[in-house]
């Protein structure tokens, strides 16, 4: 293994792992006078590998399998947009408990979030723009074209049932005012599905 290659952090956590790992006590002692002489990083590193060389069933290779990790996979958070002209709803939605799995952003206006929904390829959509019945499916059906998995959640200040957004699966129309249990309810039951 050449640590010539490896980064001040990437060496300082080898050292650490390596400092770490289990040894007979002999071996042990000797890890602890490197620990302990003048030696540069490198050298100290380069004779402990040297150590684990020597031990019985001690290859290097299970060193550098213990130091190189394979990667977790991270788990990306899914995005949505929020189309309200006031920053307001997009800050309270960021702080509820769906930031665990989604990343909010806002939009100003309809023209931005259908642009925005497209680019982030956003999941969800919250609308809290004052549009008509006939203006929310319009929305619905454009924000759909652009991204044919994404759930909308409208809020609407009027009680009113929207003939055609009432029975589609991926739309919901919650009642205003603005209530952060039921936007997160409606979130989750559309996204899981």
């Amino acid at each position: 293994m050449d640590i010539n290659k490896l980064s001040d952090a990437d060496k300082y956590m080898l050292y650490g792992l390596l400092l770490k790992k289990k040894r007979p006590a002999e071996a042990e002692l000797r890890v602890l006078e490197i620990m302990r002489s003048p030696l540069g990083l490198d050298r100290k590193i380069d004779a402990i590998l040297q150590l684990h060389r020597e031990l019985p069933g001690g290859a290097e290779e299970e060193v550098v399998q213990m130091v190189q990790p394979s990667p977790a996979p991270r788990k990306r958070r899914l995005r949505a947009v929020v189309a309200d002209p006031y920053p307001e709803v997009t800050g309270m939605l960021a702080r509820c408990s769906l930031r665990g799995f989604l990343e909010f952003v806002q939009a100003e206006n309809a023209k931005q979030a259908l642009y925005l929904v497209r680019k982030l390829r956003a999941r969800l959509l919250v609308c809290n723009l004052p549009l008509a019945p006939a203006e929310r499916a319009a929305f619905f059906h454009d924000s759909r074209k652009r991204q044919p998995r994404l759930k909308v959640i409208f809020l609407c200040a009027e009680a009113v049932d929207d003939g055609e957004l009432a029975t589609e699966p991926d739309a919901r129309l919650l009642p205003k005012p603005i209530n952060l249990n039921q936007i997160t309810e409606a979130a989750r039951e559309l996204l899981e599905r």
